[in-house]
């Protein structure tokens, strides 16, 4: 309950207690003053009856005894008038029933009125006739006090609703700061170190809100300078400092990273841009025109680059490259004839298109992407056949003809075993540092062949994302790990799975797998949805909304395939997840590259600081591993913990 409704209550009850207590008191006092006058009208009735009756000769005229009784009893005031002779006769006797008329009989027992009597005395001269008594009806009395009761109990009301409105005002005001610093603890336990804009005027939230503020401010401090170094190093490291594109290492990085994502790549193409006769224009206009050059060049090509998932680079001296991901032949075509375009315009308007020339080679893969050097070379083969054409030419040639022939043949497939659920989950496990205890479980899906051999996700993945299915493939994957956690004992560790960029982005896809959590509550936290950085930064919004529906229904959220661009740390800020998962290229290069270790080292303690994990993946050697622990990595994945085996 929060302190808010806590002091509401409280002080709801309090108030709630008093009026009561003052209403109680009122009717105590009421009472009182009625039971007063009820005795004082008895004695006041019996006296001015006696008179009356001291004016008769006799009281054994009982018909004027009588005559002069009624009209006081008849007015009903009374509950009895009694006529008593000296010798204690009862000469005339007029009583009235109790009643309690509209007045609860509860109300009459909490405040009960007695019916007080009284006397007087009969004379006539100095001779007793005999004497009078009277006993007043508390009917009117009840109903005095009942009508009194019920005012006091609405202005009481009034009272205590103005009350409670200046209570829900005040505890408001009061509260204000509470909740700022509520909202920002929220956000800091999630890794948002915001800070509080309003200062209470109460000393203590004062210095409560001043001391979050500095702790929040120090560590965002912390981080910015943290990232900030790690884009200086990757900067230095992977961005060439004339054209500001990737230089050859980064280059080769990124597309390595954009190879292994996984059901978020089913085609990819490279292409190699030469600028012809560079050299020989460098020299003899000197390397200041010859960056300037480039460096025109460079931006024109990231221009021509826009709109599509792209990767450009400078590989060295005057030779350019550019990589698209999940591209058509046509917009391929398109894409490559943009670039060239662009290329003679800046060599034009330069004036120099008479000294300098290009050629282009490109390369289409469809399918599972091969790796970096086979696509390189068959993109220098596209080269070689633009240059036999002349300049400022460019070739495009398929990678494996045979792969796009059969693409149909896998969709169709992929639809048999997605109709018939012939597919296999297989797991391994992500060891923690530094104690190499299962931190969690990868989960990965193999399709099972005919005679039930399991085909790798690397085969069939990509066709299965190029044909549209890959939403439908990561719901059967959902709902059997879900049915797999149901099975296997609570102490196993959680298991990850990674979701496509192109499930999330799927509204049918996406409501199935939130309503499969909704329907097993009980294991969705022991699940981990993963999804690479790629996928992530192709569907920025989307991933971000499908984080907090998943979290909300009790599962977590990770980033995979962590390949550190430009957007990375911004990408990790917006979706907070469990722990990243660096790319495979860091963990080749972290042995051998004091630069790749300073890069790592800086993302460590960035996620650190956010207290989210960080894993090494692809982790083949034990003697890596204390490099990594050294490093200061929350865990690794890779053979070297041990081969995927089949759980379902």
């Amino acid at each position: 309950m929060t302190l808010y409704r806590q002091l509401f209550i409280g002080v709801s009850l309090l108030f709630f207690v008093l009026l009561a207590g003052v209403e109680a008191i009122y009717l105590a006092n009421s009472r009182a003053q009625i039971q007063d006058q009820l005795s004082s009208q008895a004695q006041d009735a019996a006296t001015s009856l006696a008179l009356r009756l001291a004016t008769v000769k006799s009281l054994d005229d009982l018909a004027l005894v009588e005559t002069l009784v009624n009209p006081i009893f008849d007015r009903g005031y009374f509950q009895e008038i009694r006529v008593v002779s000296v010798k204690g006769e009862v000469l005339v006797r007029r009583v009235l029933a109790p009643a309690q008329g509209d007045v609860p009989e509860w109300f009459t027992r909490l405040f009960p009125l007695d019916a007080p009597g009284a006397q007087s005395l009969v004379s006539s001269g100095w001779r007793e006739l005999g004497r009078v008594v009277v006993a007043s009806h508390p009917n009117f009395a009840y109903q005095q006090l009942w009508h009194i009761g019920l005012q006091t109990v609405v202005w009481l009301l009034l009272i205590y609703a103005a009350a409670i409105a200046a209570v829900i005002g005040f505890l408001a005001m009061l509260l204000r700061p509470l909740k700022e610093v509520e909202q920002a603890a929220v956000a800091i336990g999630e890794r948002d170190f915001k800070t509080i804009a309003f200062v209470p005027r109460t000393r203590e939230l004062a210095r409560v809100v001043a001391a979050m503020n500095d702790m929040s401010g120090r560590i965002r401090l912390m981080i910015e300078e943290e990232s900030a170094r790690a884009e200086t190093l990757r900067r230095d490291a992977f961005i060439d400092p004339v054209t500001l594109l990737y230089n050859r290492r980064g280059f080769r990085r990124q597309l390595q990273s954009l190879i292994k994502s996984k059901g978020d790549v089913y085609s990819g193409a490279l292409a190699l841009v030469e600028i012809i006769g560079f050299a020989d224009f460098n020299a003899s206009v000197g390397y200041q025109r010859g960056d300037e050059i480039l460096a025109l060049l460079g931006g024109n090509l990231a221009s021509a680059c826009e709109g599509s998932a792209a990767v450009c680079g400078r590989l060295g001296g005057a030779g350019f490259s550019f990589a698209a991901i999940n591209i058509g032949t046509a917009d391929l075509q398109g894409l490559v004839s943009r670039v060239c375009s662009k290329f003679e315009i800046v060599l034009a308007e330069q004036g120099i298109d008479g000294r300098l020339q290009y050629l282009c080679g490109a390369t289409r893969c469809d399918g599972a992407l091969p790796e970096f050097s086979a696509l390189m070379s068959s993109a220098d083969h596209a080269l070689l056949l633009a240059r036999e054409k002349g300049v400022n030419r460019y070739e495009i040639e398929v990678f494996d003809k045979s792969l796009a022939e059969g693409s149909q043949a896998w969709r169709a497939r992929i639809e048999r075993a997605l109709d018939g659920g012939q597919f296999a989950l297989f797991a391994q496990n992500a060891l923690a540092l530094p104690g190499r205890m299962p931190a969690h479980s990868e989960a990965t899906v193999r399709m099972l062949a005919e005679h039930g051999e399991p085909i790798p996700a690397a085969q069939f993945l990509p066709m299965t994302a190029r044909h549209g299915l890959i939403g439908r493939l990561d719901c059967v994957v959902v709902e059997k790990l879900l049915d797999y956690l149901a099975r296997v004992p609570a102490a196993l560790p959680v298991m990850a799975l990674n979701i496509s960029a192109r499930t999330i982005a799927d509204p049918d896809a996406t409501r199935r797998i939130l309503g499969l959590l909704d329907a097993r509550k009980y294991v969705a936290s022991r699940l981990i949805f993963e999804m690479t950085e790629f996928g992530a930064m192709q569907e920025w919004a989307l991933a971000q909304r499908f984080s907090g529906e998943v979290r909300r229904r009790g599962a977590r959220f990770a980033l995979d395939n962590f390949g550190m661009l430009r957007e990375s740390l911004m990408l990790v800020h917006a979706l907070r997840p469990h722990y990243i998962k660096l790319s495979p290229g860091y963990t080749r290069e972290l042995a051998g590259s004091a630069d790749c270790r300073f890069l790592v080292a800086s993302i460590v303690k960035i996620a650190r600081a956010l207290d989210i994990g960080i894993f090494a993946q692809a982790v083949e050697d034990e003697n890596l591993v204390p490099l990594l622990l050294e490093l200061g990595f929350s865990g690794y994945q890779g053979y070297a913990t041990e081969l995927p085996v089949r759980i379902a």
